[in-house]
């Protein structure tokens, strides 16, 4: 734990639902002693579900920032955490799941707001079936029964034809043959449940973005020493050898703390530093 950090022995709030507050509090507590307090007066589903009954209406950094501020309000705290998640294709990599998890710190007493994302392999799957098929190669690929299941119907007009949570092999049949009888095609769709009490995979993601979190919040800033100072952005430009115009490559990295405003370089490449001509556009279009 760092020694005399402004957030040691300070309390937060979090607004779950789902038990984050499971991942996420003992790491605050580890690296800034910082004690995490969970709100769950608050019902997060409001803001948005996995599953579509209801939309998420904002994007998910304004979506966490809520959750944050709503922790803060009911708690009567200064400091309030949200953490919001998104699970699908693999931006670049074909046929791979990914999840994007992002986690936010808001200090209502200085306006402070620290944000960190980071993209995470995920369990995140799904399997259309019909009774009495065999689904055996799924579920071990999922990790079930450790990792719950979401049943619906693959096509329907019915509403509210969703059983969530389940963990249990015969819940499961059962589900499958109750919810086909709704579908249009006969067929359902098992998918992950991706709430985060449910999907031991998710909480191990949130506990190693909080510790990014924590890493971010341990350094104050040199000016005004608000927690969060950080890496923002990098500067590029590195010399070619040869022909001595500008590379792609990396010359700085920009830390800045958002409260005030100050920046700094880090990790300044030595002046005399250059790059290798096959990395030049001009040397090697």
């Amino acid at each position: 734990m760092i020694s005399n950090h402004p957030y040691q022995n300070q309390f937060a709030a979090i607004a779950t639902i789902h038990h984050k507050e499971r991942a996420i509090g003992p790491v605050l507590k580890k690296y800034l002693g910082l004690s995490l307090l969970c709100i769950d007066e608050f019902n997060t589903d409001s803001l948005g579900t996995f599953t579509g009954e209801i939309p998420r209406e904002k994007d998910m950094l304004a979506t966490a920032k809520e959750k944050a501020k709503q922790a803060i309000l009911r708690s009567n705290l200064r400091i309030g955490v949200g953490s919001e998640g998104s699970f699908g294709p693999h931006p670049y990599i074909p046929f791979l799941a990914s999840g994007l998890e992002i986690l936010v710190l808001i200090d209502s007493l200085t306006g402070n707001e620290v944000t960190v994302s980071h993209r995470f392999d995920t369990n995140y799957d799904n399997l259309i079936t019909k009774p009495n098929e065999n689904i055996i190669s799924f579920l071990n690929k999922i990790d079930f029964p450790k990792h719950s299941v979401i049943v619906k119907p693959e096509v329907t007009t019915a509403k509210n034809q969703i059983i969530k949570g389940i963990n249990v092999f015969e819940d499961l049949v059962a589900a499958i043959k109750s919810l086909s009888a709704y579908s249009q095609t006969g067929q359902v769709s098992i998918q992950t449940d991706m709430r985060a009490h449910l999907n031991p995979t998710r909480m191990r993601s949130l506990g190693i973005l909080t510790k990014k979190l924590a890493l971010r919040l341990s350094r104050l800033c040199p000016h005004c020493h608000a927690p969060g100072f950080g890496l923002v952005d990098v500067e590029k430009g590195l010399l070619c050898e040869e022909c001595h115009l500008p590379t792609s490559l990396i010359i700085a990295e920009i830390y800045k703390c958002k409260l005030c405003g100050f920046s700094q370089k880090r990790h300044e490449r030595n002046p005399n530093a250059r790059a290798s001509a096959r990395w030049c556009n001009y040397c090697n279009p």
